[in-house]
C-alpha cells in the first residue's frame, strides 16, 4: 500500500516530513512493515506499507487485526487459494479498501498534530488505483476493494466425512467423495494418487470413492489435509471429568474448497461419540471454529434413605445410592467425590454385588448438632424439631420437620427408582400426627410424636423393675410356704444326750417333740386343725447329722417334760 502526497501539499504537514515520519513509526501496527518517507525529485512525498502473509488464513488474521483499528465496522475478507488437481485458482472478496487498513495512520497524524487546521482523517486521503496479481495475470480493481474469482473447478459434486471418537485414544475417519455423472473420472483417479494418506484405505464404487484412516486426533487432522488438498484442518478431542460427570469436547474444522465443486453442499462431519454421551451421530458444520461439548451425567438406579432418631437424642441419617457396576468402574472414584460428606461429618462406604454398586453415606450427631452436620453435606436439607407446650421432663409432644435435600448432593444426576425417606422413632414414642415417610428422595417428612422422654422411660423402667422384684419375692415366699405345708420335715438330734424338747415353729403347726437318748430319724407330720401336736415316728439311727443340724437351727428348746405319744410305724 503506497500513499502519495503531492509536492504542493507537503508544506501543510505541521512539523514537516520528519514529524510525519516520527508519527507513523510510533503508531505502526505489528502486521505492517514501513521503510520510511521518500521524497521524489518533484518534491512529492510517498510512504509504502507492506503486509506479508504465508497463507490465505494468515492474511485474513492480519487483515482482521488492522480492520479492528477502524472505528467503522468492516466485514473481514474471504480469501482462498486452491492448487489441487481438481481445483486451481484464487477467490478473494473484500468489502473494504486499503484506506480501511490504514485508518490508524491518519488517526495518528491527527492526534500528533501533523494534520493541522481543519484537516480531518476523513478528508486526508483519496483512494487511488488497486490491482490483483495472480500468476502472470494482473487484474485491475475498481473502487479500491479487491474482488476476484479465478478458479478452474472440476471438483467433486459432494464430499462428506464421518468421524468416530468413541474410543479414548483412537479416531477413525471416513471421507466419501461423489462425482457428478459424466465427470472425467480419470482426473479423479489421478487426484487420489497424491491425495491418499499413507496407511489409508480407498475403495471405489462407480462414481463414489470411500477413504478411511485411523490414528490420533492430530494424525487424523494431518491426513485430512492430505485427503482434501487443504491446510489448517483441526481435530481436537478432549475428555474431562468433574466428580461423576464426564465431558467430551470436539473441535472439528475442515475445508473441501480444493476438491469440491462450486455447487457442492458445505462440508459436514457426522460425529460418533461414545454411547454414554450420545446414542445418535451428531452432524457438525466443519466451517465453524467453536468446539462442541457433550456431557455424560449418569443416573442413579436407586436412592433410599433412613433417618433414625435415638432415645438419648443421637440422630443418624443413612443414605444408600445404587448405580450399575459398569458405570461406577467407568467413573473411577467419581461417585466417591460426588457423595462424600465433609471431613469429620460422616462416613462413606462402598459395596459391590454383581452389576450393582452401592455407596452408603452415614451421618450421625447429637440432637443439637445433627441439623448443622447434615446440612453441611446436603445444603438444602436439615432436621428441625420443637417440643410443644405441655411437654415435661418425663413426657413430650414433639414436631419433626426433615428435609433430605438430596438434590443438592446429586446435582444434575437423575434417579431411575426413587425410594421413600423413612424415619424411625425410639422406644416409648409414637406418631400422633403426619407421616414418617416422604414421597421421594428430597421430599419433606413432617410429623408429630408423643411419648416418654429418656428420663421418663428410665423412671418407668425402674418402677417396673421394682414391681417385678417385689412380685418375684412375694411369689417365692408364698411358694416356699405352700411347699413346706405339703412336705414332711425330717429332723435329727446332733448328738446323744438327755431327753429334751424341741419346739418346731415357722411354717409348720407348733409341735413338741421328745428326743430319747438314742438318736432316731424323726418325722413330724403337721396336724391339720388347731396347729398343735403331730405324729412322731422313728426308723433307724442317724447317719447324717448335718441334716439334723440344718433343721435344728430353726428349732427352739421348749419344756423338757412334755411327752407326746409315740406310735410305732407299721
Amino acid at each position: 500500500m503506497t500513499l502519495t502526497l503531492p509536492a504542493d501539499h507537503v508544506d501543510k504537514l505541521v512539523g514537516g516530513v520528519a514529524a510525519a515520519d516520527e508519527s507513523i513509526r510510533a503508531s505502526l501496527p505489528s502486521q505492517l512493515e514501513y521503510s520510511g518517507l521518500q521524497v521524489s525529485a518533484g518534491g512529492a512525498l510517498s510512504a509504502t506499507l507492506t503486509m506479508r502473509f504465508t497463507s490465505p488464513a494468515d492474511y485474513v488474521v492480519k487483515a482482521r487485526a488492522l480492520l479492528a483499528l477502524d472505528s467503522d465496522f468492516v466485514t473481514p475478507p474471504t480469501f482462498t487459494v486452491s492448487d489441487s488437481t481438481l481445483v486451481r485458482g484464487v477467490v478473494i472478496n473484500e468489502s473494504y479498501t486499503s484506506a480501511s487498513l490504514l485508518q490508524w495512520l491518519f488517526a495518528a497524524l491527527k492526534k500528533d498534530g501533523v494534520l493541522g487546521g481543519s484537516t480531518s482523517t476523513t478528508n486526508a486521503y483519496e483512494v487511488g488505483s488497486t490491482e490483483l496479481r495472480y500468476g502472470q495475470a494482473v487484474i485491475p480493481q475498481t473502487g479500491g476493494a479487491i474482488r476476484a474469482d479465478l478458479v478452474d473447478n472440476a471438483g467433486f459434486a459432494a464430499v462428506s466425512m464421518s468421524t468416530d471418537v468413541s474410543e479414548a485414544d483412537i479416531v477413525r475417519r471416513t471421507i466419501t467423495y461423489v462425482a457428478a455423472p459424466g465427470s472425467d473420472t480419470a482426473r479423479y483417479e489421478q487426484f487420489f494418487t497424491t491425495a491418499t494418506p499413507e496407511g489409508a484405505g480407498l475403495q471405489r464404487n462407480g462414481l463414489q470413492w470411500v477413504m478411511t484412516f485411523t490414528g490420533t486426533a492430530k494424525q487424523v487432522a494431518t491426513a485430512t489435509d492430505t485427503a482434501l488438498g487443504s491446510s489448517g484442518t483441526v481435530l481436537e478431542v478432549g475428555r474431562a471429568q468433574n466428580k461423576a460427570t464426564l465431558t467430551l469436547t470436539v473441535r472439528d474444522t475442515a475445508s473441501c474448497a480444493s476438491v469440491c465443486a462450486r455447487s457442492a453442499s458445505p462440508l459436514t462431519d457426522e460425529l460418533r461419540a461414545p454411547s454414554q454421551f450420545s446414542t445418535a451421530p451428531l452432524t457438525i458444520d466443519t466451517a465453524g471454529t467453536d468446539p462442541i461439548a457433550l456431557e455424560f451425567v449418569p443416573e442413579f438406579d436407586a436412592i433410599a434413605q433412613q433417618l433414625d432418631i435415638g432415645l438419648f437424642g443421637t440422630t443418624t441419617a443413612t443414605t444408600k445410592f445404587t448405580v450399575s457396576t459398569s458405570t461406577a468402574e467407568l467413573l473411577g472414584n467419581g461417585f466417591e467425590q460426588l457423595l462424600a460428606p465433609p471431613d469429620g461429618v460422616g462416613a462413606l462406604s462402598k459395596s459391590v454385588e454383581g452389576d450393582a454398586t452401592s455407596f452408603t453415606v452415614t451421618i450421625a450427631a447429637s440432637a443439637s448438632e445433627f441439623d448443622r452436620a447434615y446440612s453441611s453435606w446436603a445444603s438444602a436439607g436439615g432436621l428441625r424439631t420443637e417440643d410443644l407446650p405441655g411437654s415435661t421432663v418425663l413426657g413430650a409432644t414433639t414436631t419433626y420437620d426433615f428435609e433430605s435435600g438430596l438434590q443438592s448432593v446429586i446435582g444434575a444426576h437423575g434417579v431411575t427408582l426413587t425410594m421413600p425417606t423413612a424415619v424411625s422413632l425410639p422406644l416409648g414414642k409414637w406418631v400422633s400426627a403426619g407421616s414418617t415417610d416422604a414421597a421421594s428422595p428430597g421430599g419433606r417428612v413432617s410429623f408429630q410424636s408423643q411419648g416418654l422422654t429418656a428420663v421418663g422411660l428410665i423412671t418407668v423402667a425402674v418402677s417396673a423393675l421394682l414391681l417385678a422384684t417385689a412380685t418375684y419375692l412375694f411369689v417365692r415366699v408364698a411358694g416356699r410356704r405352700a411347699s413346706r405345708s405339703r412336705q414332711p420335715l425330717t429332723a435329727s438330734p446332733v448328738s446323744r444326750g438327755p431327753v429334751g424338747s424341741l419346739l418346731l415353729g415357722g411354717d409348720f403347726p407348733r409341735a413338741q417333740v421328745s428326743v430319747a437318748p438314742t438318736v432316731f430319724d424323726m418325722t413330724v407330720s403337721p396336724k391339720s386343725g388347731s396347729g398343735h401336736g403331730g405324729l412322731l415316728a422313728w426308723t433307724a439311727p442317724v447317719r447324717r447329722p448335718h441334716v439334723a443340724a440344718r433343721v435344728l437351727q430353726h428349732a427352739t428348746p421348749s419344756t423338757p417334760h412334755q411327752q407326746p405319744s409315740l406310735i410305732p410305724r407299721e
